[in-house]
């Protein structure tokens, strides 16, 4: 959000579980993987988060937007969960392999 963290709610009860930090402005989308133990997080830092749910924690940060003011970047796990896509208001959509944090 725009306090710069991503709060984890259980929606059974309604109770708060973590909230994460880390990113250096507003959070702008937000991604679940399928199993939900991982979570893509952009933001307006121009920055592409990967964090363990379990552990609550980053555990990847991937940058490659360029200029992206309004910061329309949107992540999305691909089909096996290995790749992150992201694409913004620069043009382009970068894609990241998510085991070695860099461009496949």
């Amino acid at each position: 959000g725009k306090d710069r963290s991503i709060h984890v709610w259980d929606i059974v009860s309604g109770s708060s579980l973590t909230v994460l930090r880390g990113h250096l402005a507003d959070v702008s989308g937000l991604a679940f993987a399928r199993f939900g133990t991982k979570l893509a997080s952009s933001g307006k830092d121009n920055t592409v988060r990967l964090w363990d749910l379990r552990e609550r924690r980053a555990v990847s940060r991937f940058k490659g937007h360029q200029h992206t003011l309004k910061s329309f970047i949107r992540p999305s796990f691909g089909a096996e969960e290995n790749v992150i896509f992201c694409g913004s208001e620069d043009g382009r959509i970068v894609a990241w392999d998510v085991g070695s944090a860099r461009a496949p």
